[in-house]
């Protein structure tokens, strides 16, 4: 989440959070610095974002056995590298048969910006097409 209004609601929470209560934030990233005045979780408790991620041989496991998906390593790897959240977006549209057009003015961004995100999608997927965006993202039930 980069949007500041969002970290300012976190960091509001954080210094006026009762003692009794006890709150557990996943994230890949670190949030941006918070004010000096916010609670902080002893040390021992954070997690650096590589420890919320899936290694290549958890995904390959899940995919494979698990989703009966036949992916060589670098697929997997390519999968593991995730997709981002308005990569995701830009996904959950196309999957609603949108236009680049459409899908341009719903997430109120420029076409080529929505062509970027399609084609760094369309790497992370390993597909060279809408269609086959679609399908995959359905397949790995990223669009759930």
């Amino acid at each position: 989440m980069r949007a500041q209004a969002v970290h300012d609601a976190v960091a509001f929470l954080l210094e006026h959070l009762p003692p009794a209560l006890h709150l557990v934030i996943a994230s890949r990233e670190d949030p941006p610095a918070a004010p000096a005045t916010a609670a902080r979780p002893p040390p021992a408790l954070r997690g650096a974002g590589a420890d919320l991620g899936v290694s290549v041989e958890e995904a390959a496991a899940l995919l494979g056995a698990g989703m009966g998906l036949r992916l060589e390593r670098e697929q997997v790897a390519a999968l593991v590298e995730s997709l981002t959240e308005r990569e995701l977006e830009v996904l959950r549209l196309l999957a609603a048969r949108r236009s680049n057009a459409g899908i341009a003015a719903e997430l109120v961004v420029k076409q080529s910006t929505v062509k970027t995100r399609l084609i760094y999608a369309y790497s992370k997927l390993v597909v060279y097409s809408r269609t086959q965006a679609v399908a995959r993202t359905r397949a790995l039930r990223l669009l759930d």
